[in-house]
């Protein structure tokens, strides 16, 4: 699911009622399944260590793994060659997003949530990488079901429904529901 918008129309806001980071009045809730397991990122990337190379980011995470599988990830994501020595306070604001996509899906792949909020984690990208992003985030749909909340056409094309949030009244967000059909994205 793709959330679009423009900005200010209450799209983060959503995705936090939906974590219960925000309050809905009184009496109001959102109650997920007990037990349930939801994964939220958003696109900031100040959780990277500057000091440690992007390699070395997913080997934080998985000291247990070998190196070959971390680097693959990093692969699936642009990230190639000598680019995974360099340090995170050496990157663009691209590489470092792709370096915080690799490691969602890095987590993804191997200790799904069957629910994920993104909060405009591809802003950063070009559109290239925003295509390989949506088409890599398209493989996780098989274990855990994504809102993902975006700008971008590249994600929005690979999303299997669209919800836009519109603005008519000031404090008042409205829904609007879009099915997305492959043959009709190419007219």
């Amino acid at each position: 699911i793709a959330i679009i918008g423009g900005n200010g129309t209450g799209k983060s806001t959503l995705l936090k009622c939906l974590l219960g980071k925000h309050d809905l009045g009184p009496g109001a809730r959102v109650t997920w399944g007990r037990g349930t397991r939801i994964s939220y990122y958003d696109q900031g990337s100040d959780h990277l260590d500057g000091n440690l190379t992007v390699l070395d980011t997913l080997w934080d995470y998985y000291p247990k793994s070998y190196e070959t599988p971390l680097r693959n990830m990093l692969g699936a994501m642009g990230l190639k060659g000598e680019d995974v020595f360099k340090r995170v306070s050496q990157l663009s604001g691209g590489e470092k997003a792709l370096t915080a996509i690799s490691l969602l899906f890095a987590i993804q792949n191997l200790k799904p949530s069957p629910f994920c909020l993104l909060d405009e984690i591809e802003a950063a990208l070009d559109d290239n990488n925003v295509v390989r992003f949506a088409g890599y985030l398209h493989k996780l749909t098989k274990s855990t079901q994504f809102i993902v909340i975006t700008h971008r056409r590249g994600t929005m094309t690979a999303a299997d429904r669209l919800y836009g949030i519109t603005m008519q009244e000031k404090g008042i967000s409205t829904l609007v529901s879009v099915s997305l059909l492959e043959d009709e994205l190419d007219a």
